[in-house]
């Protein structure tokens, strides 16, 4: 069970990872990722019933910002090029 959970989850990001690539500019995809704990922090309320701290929620919103912020000025980027 440990290798699955090991091999499934990275085999299955490495794989999606290089398929974002494929299709928009790196810059993107790059920035995108740092959304992942954003994600993992909503999740982990929503599913588990965890509670949030302040600091994680203004962590998360400097992030959503930050990746706002590049979609926002760059809108000229070639997606699905």
């Amino acid at each position: 069970m440990f290798l699955l959970l090991a091999l499934i989850p990275q085999l299955m990001g490495h794989s999606s990872l290089n398929l974002a690539l494929r299709l928009m500019p790196a810059t993107l995809v790059s920035v995108g990722i740092l959304g992942e704990p954003v994600l993992a922090i909503a999740l982990g309320y929503i599913i588990l019933g965890e509670g949030i701290t302040i600091t994680e929620i203004l962590g998360s919103l400097l992030t959503l910002g930050g990746i706002f912020l590049v979609m926002l000025y760059k809108p000229k980027l070639e997606i699905l090029r």
